[in-house]
């Protein structure tokens, strides 16, 4: 045994010359490593390369035939010879858990929040009026807001012979609604401005409008039916002056719905909607509203509103206050839209901040709709 190991240990000092350095060695390991494994993904690739082929070419040649043919066998490693991955740990899903919404899907499905402030309303006055002697054949003129258009409402003081006049002034170009007759429209020089009449030949008389874009930001209108003619009209355009008329205004609050602007002023109403919304053809359902209407019974469970009683009401139009201002013999209807979320308390005491001016008429009594601008 001694022998054989002094000949082994011989042999090793002899060949210890020709044995590479430990780094060059290590590097060698690594080349080889590397090269080996570059073999392994080719040949991967290649078999990859080889099924993808055989299986286009099955559907190429099924895609010919009539009849569907069945794809090659595909010979497949077995289970034990396909090394298995190691499990990644995951959390156990509860398959009866409900699904939380995003925090948007809940801002939106959730009702906007109402408030309410100190009342700072910006209150439009109408910017233009007929001067004497054209303004000494009509009434003082009723000056309104409807659905942010300012309107000056002129009742003629001779009813058989002569025609009331309405004046509206729009940020916007006007639209109209559909007449149930024939529709014309002509050219003419008002104001050395290009304008256009527009006639609806319907009964009992044509309905007139002649309107023009006074500047940049607004849109002058003049309506009324053919008692006037086309000349009569455009002598009217020519004739407005400036002016700085005030809004009939029904009603003072105290505070207003914080986020939003005035959209309509009558004497029986005024109307708040969102300051982004765009301008709608009839008042918003997105807007709230308080309304003066001939008085009305209370009946059912009563709150106090200030020094006056009312009733609450909700449902899926939203919220109505109905107070009976007792002072007045007349109801105050307070409506709130289901999408604005208002406590009873808040709504309660914006309603008794309500309070009624000289100019406040019913809705019943008023002439708010009379000059409708979209008509």
């Amino acid at each position: 045994m001694v022998d054989i190991d002094d000949l082994l240990r011989g042999a090793l000092h002899e060949q210890a010359d020709r044995a590479p350095a430990g780094e060059r060695l290590l590097a060698t390991v690594h080349t080889r490593s590397r090269t080996l494994r570059r073999r392994r993904m080719t040949m991967a690739g290649g078999i990859a390369v080889a099924i993808l082929s055989v299986g286009m070419s099955a559907v190429l040649v099924a895609a010919g035939r009539d009849e569907p043919a069945a794809p090659p066998a595909i010979e497949l490693p077995s289970p034990s010879s396909v090394p298995s991955a190691s499990p990644v740990p995951s959390e156990p899903v509860d398959p009866t858990a409900a699904v939380s919404p995003s925090p948007q899907d809940a801002a939106t499905a959730a009702a906007t929040s109402l408030r309410f402030a100190p009342s700072a309303y910006a209150m439009p006055d109408m910017p233009f009026l007929f001067p004497s002697p054209v303004a000494a054949d009509y009434q003082t003129p009723v000056v309104t807001l409807q659905r942010d258009a300012l309107v000056a409402y002129y009742a003629t003081r001779d009813p058989r012979d002569g025609a009331d006049v309405t004046l509206v002034v729009t940020r916007h170009r006007p639209t109209f609604r559909q007449p149930a007759g024939a529709v014309s429209e002509t050219t003419h020089r008002v104001r050395w401005k290009s304008g256009t009449l527009r006639t609806a030949w319907v009964s009992p008389a044509a309905q007139l409008t002649l309107y023009w874009q006074e500047s940049s930001t607004r849109w002058v209108q003049l309506k009324t039916d053919d008692t006037f003619t086309d000349d009569d009209l455009v002598d009217f355009g020519n004739a407005l002056v400036k002016a700085d008329l005030p809004i009939a205004v029904p009603m003072r609050l105290d505070q207003a719905p914080a986020g939003m602007t005035l959209e309509t002023a009558t004497p029986s109403m005024l109307a708040f909607r969102p300051e982004h919304a765009s301008r709608a053809g009839s008042l918003s359902a997105t807007s709230l509203s308080c309304t003066v209407v001939e008085y009305r019974p209370l009946a059912g469970t009563t709150v106090m509103v200030g020094k006056n009683r009312g009733i609450l009401t909700r449902d899926h139009h939203g919220a109505l206050l109905t107070v009976n201002l007792s002072s007045w013999h007349l109801t105050l209807l307070v409506e709130v839209p289901a999408q604005y979320a208002v406590g009873d308390a808040d709504l309660i005491r914006f309603a008794a901040g309500v309070h009624l001016t000289e100019q406040a008429e019913t809705r019943e009594s008023s002439a708010d709709d009379v000059g409708d601008p979209f008509a």
